[in-house]
């Protein structure tokens, strides 16, 4: 009886063991195998791609804690052949000791067309739901206007990875590093703040700065695409972010400044590309700048008079005059709309500006900037003749 009472005992205990897992959502395969073959990943991790003068654990995590966490995380599919974003995959690159193989072992899978364990937004998206569900609920659940793919995608992505450079910068290496954090901090923990598509602080660069413009640039040419670009390519829309004061409020929101208009490239993803590209161009199409009628500063103007003075030599003592002489310049007042596409369907704030309008004007500011050596008949546009004056609409 004794024995049969044991066998009795040891069967109700396996029985619970294996339906409390099934309770908590927690299948044998990943409880077991997949945290087993984490710390197989850690050390291969540590193995083959070193932390070097750094003295991080890897290139790819700070921490042994940090790898397990994110590891955690991962499809547990063990077929080191994989091309998907899982953990097997992972483990076959780093089996192979290449160190240029390494940011594609890590907490992403490699920008496209060269990913080689899913692409790095494939992993984004999927880690930042697991590890950051509320935020995430947040940006992407109800009426996100972008899926978390497709937003991530407009990311900066520079195609590496690592530890010791990556905390910082607006791009999705930075957001890997505070995801990997927060996996090893626990769910919905602090530093997810710092992970999402809009970062509070740690994933941005100073205002002003040649990294922040490229940044923004890519950003911008990669939310805003086709018939609701704002730009007509990076190097004009470099030139433009250079010529405008950078700002100094980190969550500006208003201002004629850059900071405020990489705030809206958030709202770009989050809300609507529809409603927020005018915001991000040249003239802020009065919401990056003021728009207070009877103050004489309306909409796009402010920005249009400061782009005047740097791309085309006007004295700033005239900028009063050029503000309060613009508000009577069609498509001068909030939400006028702004895109350099001549593809788009004409209408108000849609399709190429048209000449006579402040839109066409600030295009023409922007080339002037793009081309400084051969400025001259985009300033005359800009100061409403040659292919902005008004007679050329008829």
């Amino acid at each position: 009886m004794r024995g049969l009472g044991a066998l009795l005992g040891l069967a109700v205990s396996v029985w619970l063991l294996s339906n409390c897992q099934s309770i908590i959502g927690i299948k044998d395969y990943t409880l077991v195998t997949a945290n087993a073959e984490c710390g197989n990943y850690c050390d291969l991790a540590q193995a083959s791609c070193g932390g070097g003068d750094s003295g991080a654990y890897s290139s790819i995590y700070t921490s042994r804690d940090t790898c397990t966490a994110v590891c955690g995380y991962f499809d547990p599919n063990p077929d080191h052949n994989s091309a998907l974003n899982t953990l097997g995959c992972r483990e076959g690159l780093l089996l192979g000791q290449e160190p240029m193989d390494c940011p594609k072992a890590g907490p992403g899978g490699g920008k496209p067309p060269l990913e080689s364990c899913g692409t790095n937004c494939d992993s984004y998206c999927s880690l930042y739901s697991k590890i950051c569900p509320t935020q995430f609920s947040k940006e992407f659940g109800g009426d996100s206007g972008t899926p978390c793919a497709d937003a991530c995608n407009a990311l900066p992505d520079y195609g590496g990875y690592n530890v010791a450079s990556d905390d910082t910068g607006a791009t999705v290496q930075c957001r890997f590093f505070h995801l990997s954090a927060a996996a090893a901090a626990g769910i919905d923990s602090p530093e997810c703040l710092q992970s999402g598509l809009r970062p509070v602080d740690k994933c941005t660069d100073v205002a002003g700065s040649d990294a922040f413009c490229n940044n923004f640039c890519t950003y911008a040419l990669n939310a805003c695409p086709e018939s609701l670009a704002v730009y007509e390519n990076k190097t004009q829309c470099f030139n433009v972010c250079k010529a405008m004061p950078p700002g100094t409020e980190k969550n500006d929101i208003s201002h004629n400044t850059m900071i405020c208009r990489a705030y809206h490239i958030s709202n770009v993803l989050l809300i609507s590309r529809t409603l927020h590209c005018p915001h991000i161009g040249p003239g802020g199409d009065g919401h990056c700048g003021p728009d207070v009628p009877a103050s004489m500063a309306t909409g796009n103007c402010e920005s249009y008079c400061l782009l005047l003075e740097k791309a085309c030599d006007k004295p700033s003592a005239d900028r009063a005059q050029c503000e309060q002489a613009c508000n009577d310049v069609p498509g001068a007042p909030l939400n006028s709309g702004y895109t350099v596409s001549p593809a788009a369907d004409a209408g108000a704030g849609s399709g190429a500006p048209l000449p006579g309008t402040l839109q066409c004007r600030l295009l023409h500011l922007a080339r002037a900037l793009e081309h400084p050596a051969t400025s001259m008949a985009d300033c005359t546009a800009a100061l409403g003749g040659g292919e902005c004056a008004a007679t050329m609409a008829n």
